[in-house]
């Protein structure tokens, strides 16, 4: 699924009322393409700054925009 029913029928973004628009870069196909390098490309990069003593903090995507913003937001203060 490419958008949330929060997302689907948007064409001004609630935060800026910019036009929204699909880019070709986010058809399905693409998608899988880019979750695939990221298992095989990021994810390992990840795991290894963890093994090295950095701090990452996990935020769960599959929230409201707004609710996946105040949880990126916090973690950010929180080091600060």
């Amino acid at each position: 699924v490419l958008y949330s029913k929060e997302t689907l029928a948007l064409t001004i973004c609630p935060l800026d009322g910019s036009k929204l628009v699909t880019r070709t870069l986010d058809d399905a196909e693409t998608i899988k393409v880019r979750l695939g390098e990221y298992k095989e490309r990021t994810y390992p990069i990840l795991k290894y700054l963890v093994e090295q003593g950095l701090l990452i903090t996990k935020v769960n995507g599959d929230q409201t925009v707004e609710r996946v913003f105040k949880e990126v937001e916090a973690a950010v203060l929180a080091r600060a």
